[in-house]
């Protein structure tokens, strides 16, 4: 096999952590079976196998072997308000008062940051699949006042090199992956302005005193990682970042922030 990097091989470390972790690799292997990759998300994957997890609690999980890591589990604040919650039922398929209290809490931490509303989704990936879509439809829907129609016209979603906002949404090193949703997809290098403004300017090209923002195919969104989890936790330069903001505001185009990895590090995110 290739390895264009000249990573060190692992074989000795990798026979150590089989010889260590049996029970996980019998575990791995089961879950072969009925899962691809033998999980839920190839972001929690790594090699030669993950180690299966058998509980948590506090500041520890611990594995199969009943080895441990020092992680936030089974918070005690947490696991009450699901206790009662889960006493008054679930799945109603209605609105509940829970649900609703909720909402108003996420959108009061928030509120800082400009969340005056939310949608919840069951994963990172959904959220993103419907932040999109939402784009989309807002920005091509949307009456700009300057008597032109900009229904349907713009298209292209941009996404970084390395970038990862779930399994449909990804951005490789030269473009987009094919696992991707059919989303017209253009990638730009993370964290480099110049290329990225170049990449967007020719997206929209100027014309006179503004840009052509009803141009066929044109950018109707931005979506960005203030910290790339997949592309190994490099984090965006507060230049890059107010550059993307700039960039999203002159081509009347959506700005998304991926706060999957990020958003507990601050209250408002």
């Amino acid at each position: 096999m290739d390895n264009p990097l000249n990573i060190p091989p692992l074989c000795g470390p990798h026979a150590r952590y089989k010889s260590r972790n049996l029970q996980s690799q019998a575990a791995h292997q089961d879950a072969l079976k009925d899962m691809p990759g033998g999980n839920t998300r190839s972001s929690i994957f790594s090699t030669p196998f993950p180690l299966t997890i058998a509980s948590g609690k506090d500041g520890t999980v611990t594995s199969l072997e009943y080895s441990t890591r020092l992680l936030d589990h089974f918070n005690a604040r947490i696991a009450n308000a699901v206790s009662v919650a889960m006493a008054c039922g679930s799945t109603f398929g209605g609105i509940s008062v829970h649900k609703s209290a909720f909402a108003a809490g996420v959108c009061q931490r928030f509120g800082e940051a400009g969340v005056e509303m939310v949608r919840f989704a069951n994963s990172g990936t959904e959220a993103n699949m419907v932040a999109i879509a939402t784009a989309l439809a807002f920005v091509n829907g949307r009456d700009s006042g300057d008597g032109m129609s900009h229904r349907k016209n713009k298209s292209k979603i941009l996404v970084f090199s390395n970038a990862y906002h779930g399994r449909v949404v990804t951005g490789g090193t030269t473009g987009p992956a094919a696992t991707n949703l059919p989303h017209n997809f253009v990638v730009a290098p993370f964290n480099n302005v110049e290329e990225t403004s170049a990449i967007v300017s020719a997206l929209d090209p100027p014309r006179g005193n503004g840009y052509s923002r009803s141009s066929k195919g044109g950018l109707a969104a931005i979506i960005f990682e203030p910290m790339q989890g997949a592309g190994g936790c490099g984090a965006a330069s507060k230049e890059f970042a107010c550059c993307l903001r700039q960039l999203a505001d002159e081509h009347s185009s959506l700005f998304i922030v991926d706060e999957v990895m990020t958003s507990r590090l601050g209250p408002a995110g």
